[in-house]
């Protein structure tokens, strides 16, 4: 399926034309992409690197306080985390995903203070059938939904029940 048909709308749009990704199964991937440096693409890279089964390694990683939050919560569910700051690494992060995740283990705490933590659903339902995670925190805006991380969920099949103080998925 293209992940556009299933959301409804083009993941990317450049000022000419609309691209989209197909995603076809069975293939090794491997290679090197370009992002700008950034909290939320370097976010987003490190929620879709649990679905690597070996390392990948991250540069150009802000140090930031939600990047510390998203890290104490991989940590706490069996991540391995090391950052590499040499001549040719800097604010370069590898991550190691476990060969089963502790998901009971989450550290709610650093759950509770970032929205980010809703991105890891999208790759821990890929090694868990059923799980809770803490609700998200961390907005000074007050309470925000989250109903667009729910609605692009359900529409690829997860099924999201809020309970008191978590999400299980």
């Amino acid at each position: 399926y293209k992940i556009s048909s299933i959301l409804g709308t083009s993941l990317v749009k450049t000022k000419d034309s609309t691209d989209d990704f197909k995603i076809v199964g069975g293939k090794k991937l491997s290679g090197t992409i370009e992002t700008n440096t950034s909290k939320n693409g370097a976010l987003g890279l490190f929620c879709a690197s649990l679905l690597n089964k070996q390392s990948t390694t991250i540069h150009g990683v802000p140090r930031i306080e939600e990047i510390s939050r998203i890290i104490e919560i991989f940590e706490s569910i069996g991540v391995k985390i090391e950052w590499l700051n040499n001549k040719t690494e800097q604010n370069s992060v590898r991550i190691t995903p476990p060969k089963k995740f502790n998901v009971d283990k989450i550290n709610k705490d650093a759950s509770s203070r970032i929205r980010s933590v809703l991105m890891i659903i999208g790759s821990l339902i890929h090694f868990e059938k059923n799980f809770k995670i803490p609700h998200a925190g961390g907005c000074k805006m007050g309470q925000r939904t989250i109903a667009a991380h729910r609605y692009g969920l359900e529409s690829l099949g997860v099924n999201i029940i809020t309970k008191e103080s978590y999400y299980e998925i």
